[in-house]
């Protein structure tokens, strides 16, 4: 069946953008007042409502399955990769203890999966603009709250010549970086002005964010943006003029606030690299990164238990410098609690999503620009992955691995 020919439920895309805005949102604001349930919000409700309601109907429950069967592989190795989370903590439960919240926390990923299904059926029917204009913009909604935060209550920030600079930015760093990312989709989308402008101002606003590996994203997401354009204009065989003058703006303003705000970017540079080598930040990453290299040694099948990473300060107290409650890197923190396996598995998990992306936009596009994009998006999921848990622990790779998968899906095998 193509998608041409497929029933249209018209909720799917207001939907799709409302609850986008939450995901991306995810547990980054708002406390935990706003996110009972280990990183599911109240306004999830609207998506659980939905999600209910289409298993109750049959022609919904008939594209979720069918949905469902597409990407099962995908999903089975979720539940795989769930099943090892959970064993690993009874195994370890004896001996480093497991609390209730534990469930919780590795559960979300069922909801995930919903998520996934959801992403799946949307950009079957109507393609992945609501999706990416959703998660866009909750990007920006939570960017704009947490500088809210920052200015009313002073939390978690110092002043560089009146300007409040975000310290321990590493999490909203990292959306920030990931909005850039979806800024790509909206680029291949035929969104580009918009997509340039909303990149260009999560750019802006990522100078404030203190991080080395959230300015390292953003940079490598504008160059793929850059790739993308490029790739719209070859494919439609369209002119880079018509972008000139919207070019010749967007490189204006940011020539211009870099002119105007030259010292300060310069004093932020340097403030970086003082507070870097005096706080010994990079090297306490390294030494969390030892710690679960470790425990993966000494605990190679079931690791140490899902929330048990503490342990390391206690197992080796030489190495770790403070108390952490994790490697502040996915793939090394899902190593050191679930074992090798655990990491085997992850790296499946997000390399899973990778060959169909490669193989959607070879569809479409010149193979040689599908291949840099590509990698380019390996580079930022790999950063995102290597700084912080989010990759796992948030709605937003799921979600791009159902619109991914989708894709694929759509130009490759079922071509409308």
């Amino acid at each position: 069946m193509t998608a041409a020919a497929e029933e249209r439920f018209p909720e799917l895309p207001v939907l799709g953008f409302i609850s986008s805005i939450t995901w991306a949102v995810g547990t980054n604001w708002l406390g935990e007042w706003y996110y009972p349930l280990r990183g599911i919000g109240w306004l999830d409700i609207v998506f659980f409502i939905w999600f209910i309601f289409a298993l109750v109907d049959p022609r919904r429950r008939l594209a979720l399955s069918t949905a469902l069967w597409a990407v099962r592989k995908f999903v089975l190795l979720i539940l795989v990769f769930m099943t090892w989370l959970l064993l690993s903590t009874v195994v370890n439960s004896y001996t480093w203890g497991a609390g209730p919240t534990d469930l919780f926390a590795i559960g979300r990923l069922v909801y995930y999966c919903a998520i996934l299904l959801f992403a799946y059926i949307t950009v079957r029917q109507y393609g992945y603009g609501a999706l990416v204009a959703g998660f866009i913009t909750g990007v920006g909604v939570l960017t704009l709250g947490r500088f809210y935060d920052a200015y009313t209550e002073g939390a978690s920030a110092v002043i560089l010549q009146d300007l409040i600079i975000l310290k321990d930015p590493n999490v909203i760093g990292n959306m920030m970086g990931i909005g850039v990312l979806f800024c790509i989709l909206g680029v291949l989308e035929g969104y580009v002005k918009l997509s340039f402008l909303a990149a260009l101002a999560l750019a802006i606003a990522s100078v404030t964010t203190f991080s080395k590996g959230t300015w390292l994203m953003i940079l490598i997401a504008l160059i793929g943006c850059v790739v993308a354009l490029l790739m719209t204009v070859r494919r439609s065989e369209r002119s880079l003029m018509r972008y000139l003058p919207a070019t010749i703006v967007l490189i204006g303003l940011a020539g211009v606030i870099t002119f105007v705000y030259w010292d300060l970017l310069v004093d932020l540079v340097n403030l970086k690299l003082e507070t870097t080598e005096e706080n010994e930040t990079a090297a306490y990453r390294y030494q969390f990164g030892l710690a679960a290299i470790y425990a993966m040694a000494d605990h190679p099948i079931f690791g140490l238990g899902f929330r048990n990473f503490p342990q390391v300060e206690r197992l080796y107290p030489d190495v770790v410098p403070e108390p952490t409650e994790n490697a502040h890197n996915a793939f090394l923190h899902f190593g050191a609690i679930g074992g090798i396996p655990a990491l085997l598995i992850l790296i499946w998990l997000v390399a899973y999503p990778i060959a169909p992306l490669w193989r959607a936009l070879a569809a479409e596009y010149p193979r040689t620009l599908a291949s840099i994009l590509t990698a380019l998006v390996v580079l930022i999921l790999g950063l995102s992955g290597s700084v912080q848990l989010q990759l796992v622990a948030q709605p937003f790779f799921w979600l791009l691995a159902g619109i991914i998968l989708s894709w694929r899906d759509r130009v490759v095998r079922h071509p409308t």
